[in-house]
């Protein structure tokens, strides 16, 4: 778009691949060489801007998922590391169990969205809140004016009823957030449901038919998602 100002990842981004350009012509007329394949420096420079860029938001496993890929190839394409001649046949597994470890425990510990209070009312009648840890829970929302709700997990399972809900207005909005969970959601079946949940090892799935019309409120479910599901129930 005309006059559109780039953006700070459209810098790193943009800069990254010219960077990138530039030595891989460089590397053909053999002015620099690299002591691994150029393929292989590429995807190290891809890895190295998804950690980044995922360290930015907590999302842990796209954070050491990238960094023990890096150590892989450092490992079996050059001799710097030499993590095989110290841990043997552990060496290369040894970095994804470390990777997949460390994910899961800083997923626990630090997530940005979790927050003071995991049962009640956020700022009144109509928008609500809901949350668990190692544990499961069964909500109603039964608003008559329901706008918005927050559902949390970790570790856990959260069973949130809709059903007696109503919507005033023409949109509302169900935020979850959850690693290693279940989200169960019972939902009017005149409810357009709108799915932009960001999902690692997860997803979102549907049961039942929902019944809508042009006067149908829309409710978009939006939030984060690793190593979890939510299920859509029309009732």
């Amino acid at each position: 778009m005309r006059g559109q100002k780039p953006t700070v990842w459209r810098l790193f981004w943009g800069l990254g691949f010219l960077v990138a350009a530039c030595a891989v012509v460089l590397s053909m007329f053999g002015v620099i060489t690299f002591g691994i394949g150029i393929g292989w420096v590429l995807l190290i420079i891809l890895l190295t801007a998804i950690a980044i860029r995922s360290l930015l938001s907590l999302s842990w496993f796209f954070v050491f998922l990238p960094i023990a890929g890096i150590v892989t190839v450092f490992e079996t394409q050059t001799d710097c590391m030499r993590l095989g001649e110290m841990a043997g046949e552990w060496s290369i597994g040894g970095i994804w169990v470390v990777a997949v470890l460390l994910s899961v425990g800083f997923s626990i510990l630090f997530r940005r969205a979790w927050f003071q209070g995991l049962e009640g009312e956020a700022e009144g009648a109509a928008e609500m809140a809901a949350g668990v840890r190692f544990g499961g829970t069964t909500r109603h929302f039964d608003s008559q004016d329901f706008k918005r709700a927050d559902l949390r997990a970790n570790f856990g399972g959260v069973v949130a009823r809709f059903d007696k809900a109503k919507i005033k207005g023409d949109k509302a909005t169900i935020t979850v957030d959850g690693s290693f969970a279940g989200f169960e959601l019972y939902v009017p079946k005149n409810w357009k449901v709108v799915n932009k949940v960001r999902s690692t090892l997860g997803g979102v799935s549907k049961k039942g038919s929902p019944s809508v019309s042009k006067d149908s409120p829309v409710v978009t479910i939006k939030g984060k998602l690793e190593l979890a599901g939510v299920e859509i129930i029309y009732v």
